[in-house]
């Protein structure tokens, strides 16, 4: 499955040192819970911190909206 990052996930995650490779971990690896207009929120720990990951998902691929720490 293909993951896409929009330009403002790019620029968060590049302005919260927040790596591509624990966003891709977080969507394909972790819970995952529904969230408002058909989006998706994935949850997973890293370094003691839980990163929580916003997406878009269709049949072939998944569109990272946004991602942060909790």
């Amino acid at each position: 499955m293909k993951i896409t990052f929009t330009s403002h996930a790019q620029y968060r995650l590049m302005e919260r040192k927040i790596s591509l490779a624990n966003v891709r971990d977080a969507v394909l690896n972790s819970n995952i819970f529904s969230a408002e207009g058909g989006l998706l929120r994935a949850r997973k720990k890293f370094d003691g911190k839980i990163l929580e990951v916003v997406y878009k998902k269709s049949k072939s691929d998944i569109v990272v909206i946004t991602a942060y720490y909790l």
